[in-house]
C-alpha cells in the first residue's frame, strides 16, 4: 500500500479486530481479505446468508451493530441512506461504536458525513470518512483506494486494517473532506462514461467496430480508466444517486454546474436505452449492441 499521505509516515500498532457492517458486494470480499490477514471478523447484515461462506474461514456474526461491542475498528459498507441509521441511535452517537474507531466506507453526502462527525465529537468518538474508490472489482482484488476525511492520528491508527484491501490510501483533509473527494471522483467517473459511450456509438454509426476503436484510443490522449476497464464485468448501479448528490452539493455550495446537469439527463437517457442496463454493468461489457463480428 502507498503511504498515507498525512506527512508524518508514522505507523502505530496494527488492530485486530474489525467489524464490517454490510456484506454486500464491496463488505464480503473486504472482510475475507481482513480474515486472510489474521484479523478477527465481526460481520454484520440484514441478510442473516450473506457472507455465510466467512463464517467457516473464522468470521463471527453479530445480529445488528450493537453486537460491535469490543471491536477495534468498524466498517460502515452500507447503502449510503442507511448509514446514518448504523452510526446514530436516535439521535447521538451508537453507544457500541464509541470506543472503536469507525470508518463510514459508504458514500454519502458531505453535509451528513460532517454532522456524523459532530456526533462522534459530542460522544468522545472516533470517526473517519473513508470511502472506497474502484468498486467491486477492487475489492476482490484487495486494490481498492481510500479518500479519508477527518483526523491524520486516527487515520495512522487504523492502517494496518486498510493495508487488508486497500493499494492507496489518500488523506484528503478533515470531516467531509473524503466525502466530498468522492463526489468529485463520482462526478468525474459519470461524466467520462457519458462521453465514451457517445463517442464509441459515434464511432460505430461511421463503421468502426467498438474493438478496434478502443484498441485506437487507449494509447492516445482520449485514454481513461472507462476505456481501460470497458471489458471488465462490473456492477455500477448508482449513477442517479451519485449525480444527485453532486448537484445538491454545488447548489448548496452556491456554484453552477451545467455540464454535469447535462451529464446527470444523459445517464439517465443512456439507462432507458438499456446500456446501462438493470442498473449496472454486466459480463459482456457495457452492453452497447456489438457489431456481428463482436458478438
Amino acid at each position: 500500500m502507498k503511504p498515507c499521505h498525512d506527512g508524518t509516515g508514522e505507523r502505530l500498532a496494527e488492530m485486530r479486530t474489525v467489524g464490517v457492517v454490510g456484506l454486500g458486494k464491496m463488505g464480503r470480499p473486504i472482510a475475507g481479505h481482513l480474515l486472510e490477514m489474521g484479523h478477527r471478523v465481526v460481520g454484520v447484515d440484514l441478510d442473516p446468508q450473506a457472507g455465510a461462506d466467512l463464517e467457516a474461514a473464522g468470521m463471527q456474526r453479530g445480529a445488528g451493530p450493537d453486537d460491535l461491542v469490543g471491536t477495534d475498528v468498524c466498517l460502515v459498507l452500507v447503502e449510503g441512506r442507511a448509514v446514518a441509521r448504523i452510526v446514530l441511535d436516535g439521535g447521538a452517537y451508537r453507544p457500541a461504536l464509541k470506543d472503536c474507531l469507525t470508518l463510514v466506507c459508504s458514500t454519502v453526502e458531505p453535509d451528513l458525513m460532517r454532522t456524523l462527525h459532530a456526533a462522534a465529537d459530542v460522544a468522545g468518538a472516533r470517526l473517519l470518512d473513508a470511502p472506497l474508490c474502484r468498486g467491486d472489482h477492487g475489492a476482490r482484488q484487495g486494490d481498492l483506494l481510500a479518500l479519508v476525511g477527518g483526523s491524520g492520528t486516527a487515520l495512522r491508527e487504523c492502517e494496518g486494517v486498510l493495508q487488508a484491501f486497500c493499494s492507496d490510501v489518500v488523506h484528503v483533509g478533515g470531516p467531509g473532506a473524503g466525502q466530498a473527494a468522492k463526489l468529485v471522483n463520482n462526478m468525474l467517473l459519470w461524466s467520462n462514461i457519458a462521453s465514451v459511450v457517445e463517442a464509441l456509438q459515434l464511432g460505430e454509426a461511421l463503421g468502426v467496430r467498438r474493438a478496434a476503436m478502443v484498441e485506437a484510443l487507449l494509447p492516445s490522449s482520449a485514454r481513461s480508466w472507462v476505456l481501460e476497464t470497458w471489458q471488465r464485468p462490473r456492477d455500477l448501479p448508482w449513477a442517479h444517486e451519485d449525480m444527485r448528490m453532486v448537484l445538491e452539493a454545488s447548489t448548496e455550495a452556491g456554484l453552477s454546474l451545467p455540464l454535469t446537469g447535462l451529464v446527470h439527463e444523459l445517464i439517465k437517457g443512456t439507462r432507458a436505452r438499456g446500456v446501462l442496463r438493470d442498473g449496472g454493468f454486466q459480463a459482456d461489457g457495457w452492453l452497447m449492441p456489438a457489431y456481428e463480428d463482436e458478438a
